[in-house]
């Protein structure tokens, strides 16, 4: 990138302007001047809020073909609406995690019993 005034250039990193809020994200409150951190905390809150409407709308990944989810969804009516097959989704891996815990719970209560 060429400086006014020099004749020898310099490289320079750029950022595309999408990712922008994206990195404003990463910047940590701890490592801030004490006068700006409050703004920081603020915007890392509002970026957190904005993931999670866009997760619960099912923005935050495009459809690319047909997964076993859509499949059985299509018997659901209005699982053509993107927010249904996202809902289908988070119940998958949601019930995944529950069973993985019954699992833990289990194996902790066989622990726990006296012998």
């Amino acid at each position: 990138m060429p400086v006014r005034g020099q004749r020898q250039s310099y490289p320079a990193l750029c950022l595309p302007l999408d990712l922008l809020p994206g990195w404003l994200f990463n910047i940590s409150p701890g490592r801030v001047k004490p006068e700006y951190r409050e703004r920081v905390q603020r915007y890392r809150g509002l970026c957190y809020r904005a993931l999670w409407r866009a997760f619960q709308r099912g923005e935050l990944f495009p459809v690319e073909e047909p997964t076993s989810v859509e499949a059985s969804a299509s018997t659901i009516p209005g699982s053509h609406d993107l927010r249904i097959v996202a809902l289908s989704e988070q119940i998958e891996t949601l019930s995944a995690i529950v069973e993985l815990m019954q699992v833990h719970q289990a194996a902790l209560l066989a622990d726990a019993a006296p012998t």
